[in-house]
């Protein structure tokens, strides 16, 4: 699928969610997108996804040490947007515990930061990615996508034009998914004012193509970096 066109079935969805009698059809939709944004092996897709293209080509270094103009590396864009995608859907939507926390994935990825990440400096963004356990982070993406993939095909009739309730977003603050700095703590006001709808817009897809975006740039700023190193030896 080219970009093009998952950015029109993806305002196809944004009509959809307005009109309840159209439920199925939105799920289906939404499912569809976020598989799209995962790798084929997450969804059992034979075809080719974002993510897919993303790794194809992507050597250890370059995902550690490439950074785009944010300074942001593919490690960080995969986690922090994975993360996300696991504190909304199960706090917000499914009112379940967060994949992260059952399975005990930060241990296993040899970083166990449970908020969204979005407070890291360029510098502590540079370190994670080198301690991180990249094999671990892919699993746990996995995890996450199926995980979302199911809670979206249980969301009830008439449920994606619903606020959230106000005691899902405390647990945002219980559980402290979101760092107190300024860079991260709007996060939740932001969450407070979607729908259901919403957030199965924002972050369950449109999130996860932005920081791909990143991604990509920070893939060829770390191949042509390593293609560098490599000659200068």
């Amino acid at each position: 699928m080219l970009l093009k066109e998952w950015s029109a079935q993806l305002q196809q969805l944004r009509e959809l969610i307005k009109d309840p009698a159209q439920h199925l059809q939105a799920i289906e939709c939404a499912q569809v997108l976020h598989a799209q944004v995962f790798t084929s092996e997450m969804s059992g897709n034979v075809e080719l996804t974002f993510e897919d293209q993303l790794w194809n080509g992507l050597t250890d270094w370059a995902a550690r040490h490439g950074v785009n103009s944010k300074g942001r590396t593919v490690v960080y864009g995969i986690w922090h947007c994975t993360r996300i995608e696991d504190i909304t859907m199960n706090l917000l939507l499914a009112d379940a515990p967060q994949v992260f926390h059952v399975g005990s994935w930060g241990q296993r990825m040899n970083f166990s930061l449970a908020n969204t990440g979005n407070q890291l400096s360029s510098a502590e963004i540079l370190q994670m990615s080198d301690d991180i356990d990249l094999v671990q982070l892919r699993e746990y993406r996995q995890a996450v996508g199926r995980n979302t993939q199911q809670i979206i095909s249980r969301l009830p009739l008439g449920s994606l034009k619903q606020k959230i309730p106000a005691n899902k977003i405390e647990r945002l603050r219980q559980e402290k998914t979101v760092s107190t700095d300024p860079s991260a703590s709007w996060l939740i006001e932001y969450w407070s004012s979607k729908t259901v709808g919403g957030l199965l817009l924002m972050p369950a897809t449109r999130h996860h193509v932005i920081h791909l975006n990143e991604s990509v740039a920070a893939k060829k700023e770390g191949l042509r970096r390593e293609k560098a190193l490599a000659k200068s030896i």
